[in-house]
């Protein structure tokens, strides 16, 4: 059996992180940059996804750091098999490719976030932290790949009524999927964060969800993407 959690919410105890690249340098690099925190454990690494799939089998992990390009095995592929194995771990994948591609794929199968490999040490520390705790974390630009791949011109039948998302509707779930609270999102749109709640009420109505990890397996589920 799989030592993987099943999406419980992490409280006071350390996040443990199991880290893949097959990259050495890369791994020590993050493995250090992690348990710098006091917040953060890296308890397992491999170098790829071969390694990875008997490394997991043998750790309990919170959150999965995974890069997509590798020998054997591509972060891809590993993700979508552990996910058919049954793996509740959410995923986050790190790479040095800011390709589209490869975040539609890290999307269709299962990822919880996606960040470049130059992000810095407080947007991993963010997007860990979420994910961790049950949320999605998307860098920016992953996120305007997103938007405009299921937003930008798709309609969504509801009470067979087609609705599409406003300007404004679109602007707020851009800033919700890179992490803002509504507090943050009402500074920057010059709203307040009631304003910012009514309008992500509106949005979830639509799609019929009622978080944003719910979007993201609404988008996943029904291949808007």
């Amino acid at each position: 059996m799989f030592g993987f959690q099943t999406g419980r919410k992490i409280t006071m105890n350390k996040i443990k992180i199991a880290l893949v690249d097959d990259h050495t340098i890369v791994r020590e690099g993050f493995k250090m940059l992690l348990n710098s925190s006091d917040r953060f454990e890296v308890v397992a690494e491999a170098g790829d996804g071969d390694e990875a799939i008997g490394m997991l089998e043998n750790n309990d992990v919170d959150v999965l750091l995974l890069d997509i390009y590798m020998p054997k095995m591509n972060g891809i592929d590993l993700c979508e098999q552990l996910k058919s194995k049954g793996m509740k771990t959410p995923v986050l994948f790190l790479s040095m490719h800011n390709n589209n591609e490869y975040f539609m794929k890290a999307i269709k199968v299962g990822a919880s976030g996606f960040l470049l490999k130059d992000c810095e040490r407080d947007e991993l520390f963010l997007a860990v932290n979420k994910i961790a705790d049950g949320e999605t974390y998307f860098a920016n630009n992953v996120s305007n790949v997103l938007l405009k791949s299921f937003i930008g011109g798709k309609k969504v039948a509801k009470n067979k009524e087609d609705k599409l998302l406003t300007a404004r509707e679109r602007d707020i779930l851009l800033l919700a999927m890179e992490g803002h609270s509504a507090k943050a999102i009402g500074e920057r749109l010059f709203i307040s964060s009631r304003t910012v709640d009514k309008h992500r009420s509106n949005i979830m109505n639509k799609f019929n969800v009622h978080s944003t990890i719910e979007l993201i397996n609404y988008v996943r589920n029904n291949n808007l993407v």
